[in-house]
């Protein structure tokens, strides 16, 4: 996604990528689930439940459901305003 984004010159696509490759680094370094669980003082992230995809998917879609969520408002604005009614 990150080399995509500079290809198009599509700056979202270029976070995107970047948000996708730090999280890949973190869940393979420390567990997903290691941040939150620093962030509260707590030592165990719980090795079981870091397991699990599905934190790190949602995580890892976020980006992808902000732009499209910004491309749909975009398009429901360009939409509107170019009625004439």
């Amino acid at each position: 996604m990150l080399v995509l984004g500079i290809v198009e010159h599509h700056r979202a696509l270029v976070v995107a990528g970047a948000w996708v490759g730090l999280l890949a680094w973190i869940q393979c370094t420390f567990g997903i689930l290691a941040l939150p669980g620093a962030l509260l003082g707590m030592r165990d992230s719980g090795a079981r439940t870091d397991l699990l995809p599905g934190p790190l998917l949602l995580a890892m879609a976020l980006p992808l459901l902000l732009f499209a969520a910004a491309t749909a408002a975009r398009s429901a604005h360009i939409g509107r305003s170019g009625r004439h009614g």
